[in-house]
């Protein structure tokens, strides 16, 4: 499936999970998560979740959970993020070695408790974390790459 019909998601305003990782599609219309008013947890590709047109970001709403896979491909997470107010928990997997200053940036508004990294991460900046005031459990697996020595200084603010 390349694109999804505009219509596709009508008749399911109950659904709580969508899965959309791992599809050939390469770009959304607007609105088409509009009538899942429910939608609460979304496992996508972070290149694809990115070209959600911003018009319709408030489709976003009520998401608490992602699960993202492959990016973000220019060290920082999509705007899309930013209007997300109910999301709890990130599951991120990509291949970035450097979590920068700015890599968290369009979190600065949500609530997010829970960030798990699946990364082969070698350096953390020092304010990488900033924007993520209310997280309460950060998990960074196969962090064999990075020095403590240059990870501590990132924590700071927790």
């Amino acid at each position: 499936m390349t694109s999804i019909d505009k219509s596709a998601f009508d008749n399911l305003p109950h659904l709580k999970e969508l899965s959309l990782f791992d599809n050939p599609m390469k770009s959304f219309q607007g609105n088409i998560f509009a009538p899942l008013d429910e939608l609460e947890v979304l496992h996508i590709s972070h290149d694809l979740l990115s070209t959600y047109p911003s018009e319709s970001w408030f489709d976003f709403l009520n998401i608490t959970k992602v699960f993202s896979y492959g990016g973000p491909s220019n060290g920082s997470f999509a705007e899309i993020f930013s209007v997300m107010t109910n999301l709890k928990y990130l599951h991120g997997e990509n291949q970035i070695h450097i979590l920068r200053n700015g890599t968290f940036h369009a979190f600065d508004k949500t609530p997010l408790r829970y960030l798990k990294i699946k990364s082969k991460l070698m350096t953390i900046e020092k304010d990488t974390f900033s924007p993520l005031r209310l997280l309460f459990s950060l998990v960074i697996p196969n962090a064999r790459f990075l020095k403590l020595s240059n990870t501590l200084p990132a924590l700071h603010v927790f």
